[in-house]
């Protein structure tokens, strides 16, 4: 009963009152099927630029991931990398939008209305796009396997793309956390 007090009780100052709302809302499911150890560690991260990785075991971790890291963060949103597509779609697009993507556009879809919507890949990648955000101050979020592994306790190899970012953002004028985050079970 704790738990369900603190949703509706904790202060999420960083957001509008209905991304406040939908936070709430996403976060029910989260509260009866996730337990964080350590949350007080990513809570001293707060609002400095930090690279979170997860693995990704299930689609409902595209929505409920993001979700909790913000809730866990005290509403300090934090830019996830996902796959072009989650942005087309009706209700999920929207909820996407919610988290200020970055979106991965190489990948091509296999439904026909998705891929006509499908715009080429900008000038700059998804790696650079993380790396400006991280600059001017956000954190991101990213599944390093770059797709769902049905094995929570094994991980796939990583994409290169997270260690770019890393190494690029070493560089950058402030500190970048990078914390990894076991998956969601």
């Amino acid at each position: 009963m704790n738990r369900f007090l603190e949703l509706l009780r904790r202060p999420l100052p960083h957001l509008s009152t209905r991304d406040a709302v939908l936070l709430r809302l996403l976060m029910v499911p989260n509260l009866l099927l996730v337990e964080v150890e350590e949350a007080e560690e990513l809570r001293k991260t707060g609002s400095s630029p930090c690279i979170y990785a997860f693995n990704h075991n299930n689609a409902f971790e595209s929505l409920f991931v993001p979700a909790l890291l913000i809730w866990l963060l005290g509403s300090w949103r934090v830019s996830f990398v996902i796959d072009w597509m989650f942005g087309q779609l009706p209700v999920v697009g929207w909820l996407m939008q919610r988290i200020e993507p970055v979106y991965v556009w190489h990948k091509r879809s296999t439904v026909p209305f998705l891929e006509r919507r499908r715009v080429k890949a900008a000038s700059s990648s998804s790696r650079d796009e993380c790396i400006r955000r991280l600059d001017a101050g956000a954190s991101i979020g990213i599944f390093p396997e770059g797709t769902r592994n049905a094995d929570p306790f094994r991980l796939l190899k990583a994409k290169p793309g997270i260690g770019y970012i890393a190494l690029e953002s070493v560089a950058l004028p402030f500190r970048t956390e990078v914390a990894t985050l076991a998956g969601f079970s």
